[in-house]
């Protein structure tokens, strides 16, 4: 009776142990969720709102525009590679907006009162949202905050920035919002070009507008500051104030393609052999629509700069029905397109008819002064 005992409690510090594996080891969730906080770290695969990529050791805590319990998006495990976001109430429509990001351990400290942390976050980061499409993009923290070195960002003019290193399509380590006065950056000890890029969402034109502010060489504008423990090294200050001042050369880096159709039914572009697609998913349009189309970001010894041309292959119509845009002058249907310029199509015709056209006029004088989006309007 004793050995039968003893087998039979064997047996259930077995199955024990083993239901314990099986909840271990199936449990997808984060092991410290909450960790005290009551955030919700879990992530989504399916459709989320935001995707983040979290290059920390550190646990983060998400916010929609501003630091309050209402605007809480959820918490970022340290290390995350594709974290999403679940949809809220939070995301109903389209839009650009600051997420901000803090510590778990900031969170906690703060809890009663998030707004102690609204010039020092552990960083901002430019979002933009699309309510009605897919949101692919894959927002990076950057492994290079998080330290006891402070940048701090001053940003008194009416223009939203984001900070890349070591060049205009390097990785983001902050965002300033316009007029925001003071924001402090964590970073690590190092060297870093912080090159200032602007960005907003034009709602009137559904694109995402990108401004690269150039200096009087041409090159693109940056600051380069070094952080280190030594007197002087361990803060920083830049100022926005001093890119925006320092502009000579205001080149977005882009051409603006301005497609008017007057065709019977709704055209896309198709640009490397893909249909362009509206922030909003969508293709197709009638009327009118204007597009961006990206200049080459070149490297040199001196820093990035851009191409001031490049060469496309455009095509107009509805889906198997795309004709190439063809110049007014020769009908040539390559077209070179030339930085801060505006060019426009039209398009005429019926597909069902088999007259579809489109054409372009790359004429001088369409530059819309020193900025394709005029500098006023940012």
């Amino acid at each position: 009776m004793k050995l039968f005992k003893s087998v039979l409690a064997m047996m259930l510090i077995a199955m024990l142990f083993g239901a314990c594996n099986v909840e271990i080891g199936t449990d997808n969730k984060d092991p410290n969720e909450g960790k005290g906080s009551g955030v919700d770290f879990s992530s989504t695969d399916t459709n989320p709102a935001i995707r983040v990529r979290n290059n920390t050791s550190q646990r983060l805590v998400a916010f929609k525009g501003s630091l309050n319990a209402d605007t809480l998006i959820g918490g970022i495990p340290a290390g995350a590679k594709n974290h999403g976001f679940k949809k809220s109430a939070l995301f109903s429509k389209t839009e650009d907006f600051p997420m901000i990001i803090i510590t778990e351990e900031a969170y906690i400290a703060n809890k009663g009162n998030l707004k102690n942390l609204e010039d020092k976050p552990f960083t901002r980061v430019y979002v933009f949202y699309n309510a009605t499409g897919e949101n692919t993009n894959v927002y990076d923290i950057s492994d290079r905050l998080g330290g006891n070195f402070k940048l701090v960002v001053q940003n008194p003019t009416s223009f939203n920035v984001e900070l890349r290193l070591g060049g205009v399509n390097g990785e983001t380590i902050g965002y300033a919002p316009k007029g925001m006065l003071t924001t402090t950056l964590y970073l690590n000890e190092g060297d870093f070009n912080i090159f200032p890029v602007f960005k907003r969402y034009n709602a009137l034109r559904d694109i995402l507008e990108t401004l690269y502010p150039q200096g009087a060489t041409g090159y693109a504008w940056f600051r380069a500051l070094g952080f280190e423990d030594v007197p002087g090294g361990r803060e920083k200050t830049f100022n926005v104030k001093d890119a925006a001042d320092g502009m000579q050369q205001k080149s977005l880096g882009v051409a603006w393609l301005a497609i008017n159709n007057q065709a019977q039914g709704a055209v896309h572009l198709v640009k490397d052999g893909a249909p362009v697609k509206s922030s909003t998913g969508v293709s197709y349009f009638q009327g009118s629509r204007t597009f961006q189309l990206d200049m080459d970001a070149v490297q040199t010894s001196n820093g990035f700069t851009f191409s001031k041309e490049k060469t496309f292959v455009l095509s107009v119509g509805p889906d198997g029905f795309e004709v190439p845009i063809k110049t007014v002058e020769n009908n040539v249907t390559t077209l070179v397109l030339k930085a801060d310029m505006m060019y426009t199509v039209t398009v005429t015709g019926d597909p069902n008819q088999g007259n579809l056209a489109a054409t372009i006029e790359l004429r001088e004088g369409e530059q819309l002064g020193p900025t394709a989006v005029p500098i006023n309007d940012w």
